[in-house]
């Protein structure tokens, strides 16, 4: 019999679970295009961030709190690093 383990979503530091979920879910999303076959550039990281940002707003506005964007930024810029881009995204450019 297999045993599965339930991964754990990290914190966005948002006010409910289901808050720090849609962020976990946009990054995922954006980690997939960015380690996908195709180049993007920033603008379409922050474009991708910001759209994303907008959607989880309609339910949980402390999204755009300072907390949230960071650390969605910081994740962002992790898998960006690790593919090899040379660009940062602050949460100042979203």
């Amino acid at each position: 019999m297999e045993t599965t383990t339930k991964q754990s979503i990290p914190s966005y530091e948002m006010f409910t679970k289901s808050g720090d979920k849609m962020c976990h879910s946009l990054v995922v999303k954006i980690e997939k295009k960015v380690k996908g076959k195709y180049r993007v550039t920033k603008e379409e990281v922050i474009q991708m961030i910001s759209e994303g940002m907008k959607k989880i707003s309609e339910k949980h506005s402390e999204v755009n709190d300072t907390e949230p964007e960071y650390h969605i930024c910081s994740r962002v810029n992790s898998a960006c690093k690790e593919v090899g881009y040379d660009f940062d995204i602050s949460r100042y450019d979203i």
